[in-house]
């Protein structure tokens, strides 16, 4: 349940440790309650590079100034996720200076197998991937971990609270708090 004074005002360093204890706590909760942890602890090579070259995509999609180096190394990326053998052209010709417009990725790197796409093949691959929609992996690993919670602590809500608010006050040793702050919540 969402309450305003829930909210404390913490300076930098006592944020990021609050945020420490908090993912302490949340680390307990899921060994007592064997819930999921709210962290992947893993990702799979499969996401890692899909992720990159959806990022490296969208880089190049942007209208600023991307050194032709870089421009390169994402290339490469958007090349190994989709499995495509490439030539890095020789890099004299990559300094020469273009505009975004002018610029064609074939200019930077030549494909040697464009697999079952023709033409501008890099400018495909980039599309496809723009248009992708992908789910954070750690976002839907939150909500489950989130939802496995609410379901422990379904019959006891208070107690929830008091429980996060004391381990606040355990960790946080807080000297200036609100006037209207309590551990109970009074409003529920």
């Amino acid at each position: 349940m969402y309450i305003v004074h829930d909210h404390i005002p913490l300076c930098i360093d006592c944020h990021r440790q609050a945020m420490v204890a908090q993912d302490i706590m949340r680390e307990n909760l899921c060994r007592k309650y064997n819930v999921p942890h709210f962290k992947v602890q893993q990702k799979s090579e499969e996401y890692i590079k899909l992720f990159t070259a959806k990022k490296a995509a969208s880089a190049l999609s942007k209208k600023h100034t991307i050194p032709n180096k870089r421009k390169v190394v994402l290339l490469e990326q958007i090349c190994d996720f989709y499995g495509l053998e490439y030539e890095i052209v020789d890099s004299e010709e990559n300094e020469q200076k273009m505009d975004d417009n002018q610029l064609r990725f074939g200019s930077l790197i030549k494909i040697k197998n464009g697999g079952n796409k023709r033409g501008d093949v890099l400018g495909i691959c980039i599309d496809e991937l723009n248009e992708m929609q992908i789910e954070s992996i750690d976002a839907k690993q939150w909500k489950i971990h989130s939802k496995k919670l609410v379901e422990v602590f379904k019959s006891d809500e208070i107690g929830f609270i008091e429980m996060w608010r004391n381990a606040f006050i355990d960790n946080m040793e807080p000297r200036f708090l609100p006037e209207i702050w309590n551990v109970s919540p009074a409003n529920i």
